[in-house]
C-alpha cells in the first residue's frame, strides 16, 4: 500500500489499516481528535501521562506511537521520555512539581487502582 500523499515518513501500522477503511478511520479519528485535542491537560502533561501509563502496562505499540512524534511535538525531551519508562522516573531527571505529581498519580493508580488523599492533594496544587 502506498502512503497517503504528502506524508514525510511511513505511517504506523494502525494508520495504514485505517487508511484502507475510510469509514472506520473517520470514526477513529474523531475519537482520537476528541481525546487528544479537547482534554483538560496540557499537551506535554498528557503525553507524559501516556508515556508512563504505556510503560507501566507494557503497551509498547502505543508507547511507540506517541514517542515517535506526539511526545516530542508536545515538548517532552528524549531524556524525559526515557525516564518515564524507568522504574524510578525521578532517578535521572529532575521533574517540575506538577510532572512529579502526575507521575505519582499514574504509579499509584497502576499499583492500587485508586488515589490516596496525598496524591489528590499533590495534583490539586496544580
Amino acid at each position: 500500500m502506498d502512503a497517503p500523499p504528502d506524508v514525510p515518513h511511513e505511517p504506523l501500522a494502525l494508520f495504514r489499516v485505517l487508511y484502507r477503511n475510510p469509514e472506520l478511520a473517520s470514526r477513529m479519528f474523531a475519537l482520537g481528535a476528541g481525546l487528544l485535542g479537547h482534554g483538560s491537560l496540557l499537551d506535554i502533561d498528557r503525553e507524559l501521562v501516556i508515556a508512563r501509563v504505556t510503560a507501566r502496562t507494557g503497551c509498547s505499540y502505543e508507547w511507540g506511537v506517541h514517542s515517535a512524534s506526539l511526545a516530542r511535538q508536545a515538548g517532552l525531551r528524549p531524556e524525559q521520555l526515557q525516564a518515564a519508562t524507568d522504574t524510578d522516573p525521578a532517578a535521572n531527571v529532575s521533574w517540575p512539581p506538577h510532572h512529579a505529581a502526575l507521575l505519582g498519580a499514574v504509579d499509584e493508580l497502576h499499583e492500587t487502582a485508586q488515589l490516596s488523599q496525598a496524591v489528590w492533594d499533590a495534583l490539586r496544587v496544580h
